[in-house]
């Protein structure tokens, strides 16, 4: 029984490790196709998330001003935090408000019971890999 135990274990350590491996394959290669705020949005994704490279990539993705609206696919406050600082420094009014907008809905309240976060959090991962599948199929 405890063999079986630690087998079922290991099994699943070893496929969280490979869907972990996968969102920084994903990242990656969303960095190096230069969809910066793409690459931000999938480092939502990771286990605990993946702050400095979400900076990085939200900030070279403003540098090189090439910033899509991604707003709706964001459920981490601290990356719509910075999207706003990044907004406040550029002097982009009509994008903060949106920003600010996203960040006051109340799925994404931090005092919320997680069940609510994490459908909220399920809703725009779904809607982002949808969106991102058909853009990077375009490209082809």
């Amino acid at each position: 029984l405890f063999m079986f135990i630690y087998v079922v274990t290991h099994f699943y350590k070893l496929l969280y490790f490979c869907c972990l491996q996968t969102y920084f394959r994903l990242v990656e290669m969303c960095n190096t196709l230069g969809l910066h705020m793409q690459a931000a949005v999938i480092c939502q994704c990771t286990e605990p998330i993946d702050h400095n490279t979400a900076f990085k990539s939200l900030q070279q993705a403003f540098s090189q001003g090439c910033v899509e609206s991604c707003h709706d696919y964001l459920w981490d406050i601290s990356l719509l935090e910075f999207i706003i600082k990044l907004y406040t420094m550029q002097g982009q009014h009509e994008k903060r408000a949106e920003a600010v907008q996203t960040i006051s809905q109340s799925e994404l309240n931090c005092c919320n019971v997680p069940e609510v976060l994490s459908q909220a959090s399920q809703v725009r991962r779904g809607k982002f890999f949808r969106m991102l599948a058909n853009q990077l199929l375009s490209l082809w």
